[in-house]
């Protein structure tokens, strides 16, 4: 079964209101599950290929039913393996209960993965990122460039980097070392 049939909506609205390729993704593959950090008792977080073999799927079950899903770019596999956000979206009925936040806090503390945003920030991906960095500050970290030029966030120098809708930014288990920002400054 389609994950857009799952979500019972037409092909039409699933493609123009979520914007996801909720039809290419291979459910009968689950790469690897998590139960979801936070206060969601029972939701499953799980990573399906999509059938162009290059993205991926993370979508978050509630009772067996999608409530949100994030498309993503898998990186490197071991030490430092990362997710790149493509996008993320929740169910209308779930918007506003913390499920986006928790997918990001359980793919890096309890995972280990380190996050990286798109490269292109909307109000609500900012918003996300103000939060976890709220929680976080040493934690997180932003670059206009390649993820290897990140710098800590209270190390970044180039104007409120929640409202250049270019910045990227880097959230990890570990600290963002502050070396990075000296070797950008150089």
């Amino acid at each position: 079964m389609k994950l857009r049939q799952i979500f019972e909506m037409p092909e039409r609205i699933a493609q123009q209101e979520i914007k996801m390729p909720w039809n290419q993704v291979n459910t009968k593959v689950t790469l690897w599950s998590s139960e979801l950090q936070g206060s969601f008792p029972g939701m499953v977080m799980k990573c399906h290929p999509l059938q162009n073999k290059v993205q991926h799927m993370i979508v978050v079950y509630a009772d067996g039913k999608p409530v949100a899903g994030m498309l993503a770019h898998l990186g490197k596999e071991g030490a430092n393996s990362t997710v790149e956000v493509a996008g993320i979206t929740v169910l209308k009925s779930n918007r506003g209960s913390g499920i986006a936040l928790s997918i990001y806090l359980t793919l890096a503390l309890k995972l280990g993965f380190v996050v990286v945003s798109d490269d292109v920030q909307t109000p609500g991906d900012a918003g996300i990122w103000k939060k976890i960095a709220g929680m976080y500050p040493k934690k997180v970290g932003v670059t206009e460039g390649e993820v290897s030029e990140v710098v800590p966030l209270d190390s970044w120098t180039e104007g409120d980097p929640f409202t250049n809708h270019f910045t990227r930014f880097v959230f990890s288990k570990t600290d963002i070392p502050v070396k990075a920002a000296a070797t950008q400054a150089a």
